[in-house]
């Protein structure tokens, strides 16, 4: 990947982190998971592990689009760094 597509990747991931209606679509998988969880029978533990993972699935993509912006953020500052060596 270049890095071009690494900062427009970023910026694409800041657009998606910063959208109002999928911060709350976040927000409203993840409630039902927890409420899911809370209401599980305690000895079903197949579905207490799928929700459990579904839970970190959820967290890993956050994550990940974080990652992407501080990629980005990363492949900018070298970018500053190495024109201000060609000047």
């Amino acid at each position: 990947m270049t890095p071009q597509e690494i900062v427009d990747r970023a910026e694409r991931a800041k657009e998606v982190l910063d959208n109002p209606t999928l911060q709350k679509a976040f927000e409203g998988v993840r409630g039902a998971l927890v409420i899911k969880l809370e209401e599980v029978a305690l000895g079903d533990i197949e579905t207490q592990h799928e929700i459990a993972v579904s839970l970190q699935l959820l967290k890993q993509l956050k994550r990940q689009l974080h990652n992407w912006v501080n990629d980005g953020t990363l492949e900018k500052e070298k970018a500053k760094v190495e024109s201000s060596r060609r000047r």
